[in-house]
């Protein structure tokens, strides 16, 4: 199965096999969790997402036969097993931090479940609501795939280190693609701190990593 470089860093941050069930939300063409599926065959997976025609297509091809698949509002996803790990990547950090908040809030007991999340952008919105729920980094990467840059962030309730809000750890700056992302992100900020000053603070702390990077 070919699967993107993003989506295979999803796959590949865990190697432990500690989960009972996967919840791949916006799950889309269902490859991610697909792919997992083969490292764990032990385990349970939920296919969610909220457009009916994506569901339709994954229940009309065999491979998900044996996988339950929901058409749904992934806010509303409700937790059984324990523990679970759940999957959300493909959209914007605004989407994914309410998929985050509705989740925790119609599942209180959230040391059931952890979260893998690769938003499109923002991602500082995703470490504010994952912060906010009291969850902590396992791990977090930057990968490049086809040329755009993703953060990968890998979050448990009772396990790992305290947010800040640009995945610091991610960077590695003797790459020369984590270097390029860091330029990317402080031009942006820069901009958008003109206009909006609540993004001066995220401008501030880019721009420290980098010229810090230039010191060393």
């Amino acid at each position: 199965m070919k699967l993107s470089l993003r989506l295979k860093s999803i796959a590949e941050l865990f190697d432990q096999n500690h989960y009972s069930r996967f919840i791949d939300t916006c799950c889309d063409h269902g490859q991610l969790g697909l792919y997992i599926s083969k490292k764990f065959p032990g385990a349970k997976f939920t296919f969610v997402d909220v457009i009916p025609s994506i569901i339709k297509n994954l229940e009309s091809d065999s491979r998900f036969a044996n996988f339950e698949l929901t058409c749904m509002s992934a806010e509303k996803i409700k937790v059984v097993d324990k523990p679970s790990l759940i999957l959300i990547a493909g959209v914007g950090g605004e989407l994914a931090s309410k998929i985050i908040n509705g989740i925790c809030e119609g599942n209180p007991a959230s040391d059931k479940y952890d979260f893998i999340v690769s938003p499109n952008n923002k991602s500082h919105l995703v470490r504010q609501e994952l912060s906010n729920k009291k969850f902590k980094s396992i791990e977090e990467k930057i990968v490049t795939d086809n040329g755009i840059s993703y953060e990968i962030i890998y979050s448990a309730l009772n396990r790992g280190e305290e947010f800040d809000n640009i995945g610091k750890r991610a960077f590695h700056l003797e790459l020369e693609n984590h270097l390029q992302y860091l330029n990317k992100k402080c031009d942006l900020y820069r901009v958008k701190s003109k206009h909006d000053s609540t993004m001066i603070n995220l401008f501030n702390e880019y721009n420290k990593l980098l010229s810090d990077s230039r010191v060393k």
